[in-house]
Parts: C-alpha cells; sequence; structure tokens
C-alpha cells in the first residue's frame, strides 16, 4: 500500500523524535545542531511540517543511522513515545496495546472519545 505525503511525514516525523529521545537530546540541542528553530522542529517530530533533504543528511549525521531508517514505520517509534512520555506504566500499557491492535479508524475514534472525556471532566470538575 502506497503512503501518501502526509502520512509520510508524520512517519519521519515520529522516527526523529524517537532518534532524539533515545540519545537523551533536548529539542532545543537538536535544533541547533541541525541549525533550525525549536519551534520548527516541533512541527517537523509532530509531522506538521515536512524535513528537507539537508536536514534529513544533517539528522543521518547526527544520530549515526542511514536516512532510510527514518522512513521505517514501526510501532517502536510510536510505544517509545508513549513509554517515555508517560509517568504511569499502567496508561503505557494500556496506549501500547491500543496502539498495536487497532486500524487508523479506530484509533481516530478513541482520540475523539478521549478528547470528549476531557471536555467532560472540565465542565464537572
Amino acid at each position: 500500500m502506497t503512503k501518501g505525503k502526509a502520512e509520510i511525514t508524520k512517519i519521519i516525523g515520529a522516527n526523529i523524535r524517537a532518534k532524539r529521545l533515545d540519545k537523551k537530546m533536548s529539542r532545543k540541542e537538536l535544533a541547533e545542531r541541525m541549525g533550525i528553530s525549536q519551534s520548527f522542529l516541533g512541527y517537523i517530530e509532530k509531522g506538521v511540517r515536512g524535513v528537507s533533504t539537508e536536514n534529513l543528511y544533517k539528522l543521518s549525521h547526527i544520530f549515526e543511522e542511514s536516512i532510510d531508517s527514518f522512513f521505517v514505520e514501526t510501532e517502536g517509534a510510536a510505544a517509545h513515545y508513549v513509554e517515555k512520555t508517560m509517568k504511569s506504566k499502567r496508561v503505557s500499557n494500556i496506549l501500547q496495546n491500543i496502539a498495536s491492535t487497532v486500524d487508523e479508524e479506530e484509533l481516530e475514534k478513541v482520540v475523539s472519545a478521549i478528547r470528549q472525556l476531557k471536555k467532560l471532566r472540565k465542565i464537572y470538575t
């Protein structure tokens, strides 16, 4: 199945973030080494903005990885993000289970439901 530009951009961004976290680098440090702003790096990691071939080349040297490693769609990038950012192991396990068992459409429904729960929580607290 061929992926669209937006989907590829998200995959690359998730891999950049996962590699940065693996190296225990701050967003500020990586942005400085790449010669871009922290906010732009944030957009890249979120998959909102694409990364240039020049910056992909820089990243491959910074992380000592091949350029093609940024295009690999793995659960590892998503799981790594969840594991590193979640304080609760229980919540991390739930999210990893969801990520590995639901398709894209179901995942959007889960995200929508969580957003609705957050809104309700704000109303009643």
